[in-house]
């Protein structure tokens, strides 16, 4: 086989045509190397509407709560706090460790003018007590005088207690009453007493000045539990 210039017969006069193809192939059938009509034409490119990278829809923006989930979280620990407030600080005043106590603002100067009520620390079935309340009041500039109630198992005739003494300047005084040592020491922010017996050092007992009564705690704490949550309320809205 070859390829090259070929004569076809026709009814008119040869004629001479170039052909690249086979020379068997009829001439119908016989193609130009060259395209009359360019390939997109025949063959359109698809454009997809968006890019790859858009495809992939972008992430959401995930936030860590809502602004009503941000409120209730708020609104729950402004109670919890209210609750456990209300409840530990009374308890904290009422069932006091053992001595030294601090509850307050600490003062190097004290004050011991007040009235304090005695608690049950000192067992009245074995001791001679303070029961009810311990009266400090002044006679006069210099002078502190000191009322009170005992009971349980007390030397003396009389178990009502009045002593008069040089007002203290500093957070201790002691007295003797029937033949027992007493020595009282004032809290160094001045809301309770603490009476040491120096014989017998289990018959020791203490008292709350009632300024600092769990009753008015407990409506300071709901005063300030309640601003605090007014506060917080408008920083979310």
């Amino acid at each position: 086989m070859s390829t090259g210039a070929r004569y076809i017969i026709r009814n008119g006069p040869p004629t001479r045509h170039n052909y690249e193809v086979n020379d068997i192939e009829p001439e119908e059938l016989r193609v130009s190397s060259l395209r009359a009509r360019p390939y997109d034409e025949d063959y359109p490119r698809y454009e997809p509407r968006y890019s790859q990278k858009q495809l992939t829809p972008p992430a959401k923006s995930r936030t860590c709560c809502s602004k009503p989930c941000v409120l209730g979280l708020l609104l729950g620990l402004a109670i919890g706090l209210a609750v456990a407030a209300a409840v530990a600080i009374p308890l904290g005043l009422v069932k006091r460790p053992t001595p030294p106590f601090v509850r307050g603002d600490i003062s190097s100067t004290p004050t011991w003018v007040g009235t304090y009520q005695v608690d049950s620390s000192c067992d009245s079935s074995t001791c001679c007590c303070f029961t009810n309340y311990i009266y400090l009041t002044t006679t006069s500039a210099s002078l502190l005088q000191l009322n009170g109630t005992l009971s349980g198992r007390c030397v003396g005739s009389s178990n009502v207690v009045s002593y008069a003494m040089t007002m203290p300047t500093n957070f201790a005084l002691g007295f003797t009453w029937y033949g027992q040592t007493l020595r009282v020491i004032l809290s160094q922010d001045s809301s309770y007493l603490a009476m040491v017996d120096n014989t017998v050092g289990y018959c020791s007992g203490s008292a709350l000045r009632t300024s600092y009564n769990a009753s008015r705690i407990n409506h300071v704490n709901s005063g300030l539990m309640m601003l605090i949550l007014f506060i917080l309320i408008g920083i979310v809205i």
